[in-house]
């Protein structure tokens, strides 16, 4: 991605077609400043728990479909009201390699906290077991493990909390 424009046009293409998530990633990987990433990690969160109160049936189709396209418009009005603070280049190598090493620390942190837990975690939970600073890396690892159907996450009366799935824990298994 060489332009502002290029990725502005490749945001709308996916929101098109209905690759919210692929646009809001690709959004997290060309953004400069921290206040407006966590905008777009509030949008993945959004989508991730529309995406699983409609797996369970907790969301009709319709309230979905309403749900859905007032995120997909929040992203396309996000995306012009920060046009200009988009990254031109490519990051760097260097920086590229940071990024996937934050990432994958915070994977295996999460993994790591959750399957010692005997119950669901809370996300300040995780954050103080775990040690992660860095929430960007934090958020986007613990959606990757939802995701993946490794981590699920559900409300009590102590608030939204996260656990190993059966397929986290063989997961895990499997690694160790």
């Amino acid at each position: 991605m060489n332009s502002k424009q290029e990725l502005r046009q490749l945001i709308r293409q996916l929101v098109a077609q209905s690759q919210l998530a692929e646009a809001i990633e690709t959004l997290l990987q060309h953004f400069e400043t921290n206040d407006r990433v966590n905008e777009i990690i509030i949008q993945s969160g959004r989508l991730h728990e529309l995406q699983r109160m409609h797996d369970s049936g907790r969301l009709a189709y319709v309230d979905y479909q309403r749900d859905l396209n007032l995120l997909r418009q929040s992203v396309l009005n996000f995306v012009d009201s920060i046009a200009d603070q988009l990254i031109d280049t490519e990051p760097d190598p260097k920086q590229q390699l940071a990024e996937a090493y934050h990432l994958a620390d915070a994977r295996i942190k999460l993994i790591h906290s959750l399957n010692k837990a005997t119950d669901g975690m809370t996300i300040k939970e995780i954050e103080e077991d775990t040690g992660l600073t860095q929430r960007k890396h934090f958020i986007l690892a613990l959606n990757e493990l939802i995701a993946a159907h490794f981590v699920e996450r559900y409300t009590t009366e102590r608030g939204s909390l996260n656990r190993l799935t059966s397929a986290g824990k063989d997961f895990v298994e499997d690694l160790i």
